[in-house]
Formats: C-alpha cells, structure tokens, sequence
C-alpha cells in the first residue's frame, strides 16, 4: 500500500509541532533569565526539602555568580536562620535589602528573625515595612503553598504578629514570646 501525500503531510506537520515543542522545552530547561537562576532555584528546593547544607551551597554558588541579586541573599538569610546563624542570617537579609529596598519579603523574613532573637521593636518595624510594601503578605503564605508545607495548620501571618506584639509592648509586662504561636510562624521564600 502506497502512502497518500495527505498522510505524508499530516506526518510532516506532526513532527515540525512535536521538535518546536521539543525545542522551547530544552531552551526553557537550559538558558537562564537571569545570571545564578539555575543555583538559585537549586537552593530553594534544597531549602524547601529541609537540605538547609545544600541549600547554602547552591545560594553561595549563585551569588558568587550574581552578587547583585536581592533574592539569593534573601534566601540565604533563611537558610541561615534554619541553621541556626542568627548574625550571618541578619547580614545577609541586610544585604537583600541594601540591594533592594522595595523586596518586602526580606523584610518580613529580616522580622521573623528579630522576632525569634527578642528585638521585638526591630522585628515589629520590619513588619511594617514589609506589609507596607506588599499588603499581600498580611493573608500569610497561599493556600497552595499551606497544602504542600503544612496543610493541617494555618501558620501565624506577619500582620497578626504585628498585632500582637503592638499590643503586648503597650503593655507594662508585656508577654513577648509564646512558644506555641511563634513555632507556627513560617519563612517564606517567595
């Protein structure tokens, strides 16, 4: 049996969308948007899967490649606080936003770090600043992101953080740590 041309144009057309497709996934998968992208990306799975070692690994390799990108800093800032370096943590959250002040989730992750190490007028300014500038992250991390992180418990936002340390620093004595609540307080990243 002889191929009819329509088959053979029906197989032609096929295979040009199948390599065009095939060709925007490897150039998606291959070139970075921006110089460091790959590590930084890297580094944030790593921290996202607990691998806080790695994770700063990746997020050195990405600002030795892109020192003038806010994120990485950022990201490293929360890696460091998951390892437990409170001061390496605040220098590189500073750095985030030295090299950009309009990043809100530095500074709300810069408050999250102060909160934790007892500098509550500090942490509550960081807050501020941060809902200031992205009044989003009053509602706390997405629905999407609870259900992959911790579905079964809604983790504190920074707005009601604010919140309660405006109203326990009023206070003569005030109550400035609540074991239960500030576990719930998570990092973002993003």
């Amino acid at each position: 049996m002889k191929p009819r041309p329509r088959d053979l144009i029906h197989v032609v057309i096929g295979l040009g969308i199948l390599g065009a497709f095939g060709a925007y996934l490897i150039r998606s998968v291959s070139v970075e948007n921006f110089p460091g992208e790959t590590e930084y990306r890297l580094g944030n799975r790593f921290l996202q899967k607990g691998r806080a070692k790695d994770a700063l690994n990746a997020f050195d390799r990405a600002i030795a490649e892109n020192p003038g990108y806010a994120p990485s800093h950022m990201s490293r800032g929360l890696t460091l606080m998951a390892l437990g370096r409170t001061n390496d943590s605040l220098n590189s959250l500073n750095r985030a936003i030295e090299q950009d002040d309009q990043l809100a989730e530095a500074y709300a992750n810069r408050g999250v770090l102060h909160d934790r190490s007892g500098r509550h007028p500090a942490a509550l300014q960081d807050y501020h600043a941060a809902l200031e500038l992205k009044p989003a992250l009053a509602n706390g991390p997405g629905a999407i992101w609870r259900f992959l992180h911790s579905p079964h418990v809604k983790p504190t936002t920074i707005r009601v953080r604010a919140e309660y340390l405006e109203a326990e620093l009023e206070k003569a004595t005030p109550l400035l740590r609540a074991p239960e609540q500030d576990q719930r307080q998570k990092m973002r990243t993003s």
